[in-house]
C-alpha cells in the first residue's frame, strides 16, 4: 500500500513541476537557454519512477498492511507545514536564506543536533546556489535579505 502512495504521490508532484514550468519557456532560447528544460526533465524522471514503482507493487502484491497512528500523521503534517512555510518565505526573502531555514529546520525536527543541521543547511544551500546561480547562470528569487 505505501508503494502506491508514494507512486501517486509522485506523479501527483511530477504533474505539478511540470505543468508550473510553462511559465519558464523562452520561445527563442532553445534547448541549452530554456529554464524550464531541467525541471522538465527531472519531473518525467519521477514520473517514469513512480510508474516504474506501481509496476513494481502490481507484480509483486505483498499482504503486508499499513498502520497510521498518531506518530505517522504528526511526522506527516510537520513535513507538510515545513514545505508551506519554506513555499510561503521563498518570495519574501529568496532562495538562500529560505533552503536554508528549510534544511536547518527539517534536520533538527527530525532528531538532529545544532551542528548536523548547520552541516547539512550550509554546504547544500551553497552548493545548489554555486552551481545554479553562478556556474548555471539560473535567476535565483532574491529576497529581502540577499
Amino acid at each position: 500500500m505505501k508503494d502506491y502512495i508514494t507512486a501517486l504521490s509522485g506523479l501527483v508532484i511530477s504533474s505539478f513541476v511540470f505543468l508550473n514550468s510553462e511559465s519558464f519557456v523562452v520561445d527563442d532560447g532553445g534547448l541549452a537557454k530554456n529554464p524550464a528544460y531541467y525541471p522538465r526533465m527531472l519531473a518525467l524522471l519521477l514520473a517514469v519512477l513512480s510508474i516504474s514503482l506501481i509496476v513494481r507493487a502490481v507484480l509483486h502484491r505483498e499482504g503486508g498492511s499499513v498502520s497510521v497512528n498518531k506518530e505517522l500523521l504528526k511526522n506527516i503534517g510537520v513535513i507538510f507545514g515545513l514545505i508551506l512555510l519554506y513555499a510561503l518565505l521563498f518570495p519574501f526573502v529568496g532562495f538562500a536564506a529560505s533552503s536554508f531555514l528549510f534544511l536547518v529546520c527539517g534536520v533538527r525536527l527530525y532528531g538532529g543536533s545544532w551542528k548536523e543541521a548547520l552541516l547539512c543547511g550550509v554546504p547544500v544551500t551553497a552548493g545548489v546556489y554555486i552551481v545554479f546561480h553562478i556556474l548555471m547562470k539560473v535567476p535565483m528569487p532574491q529576497g529581502i535579505l540577499f
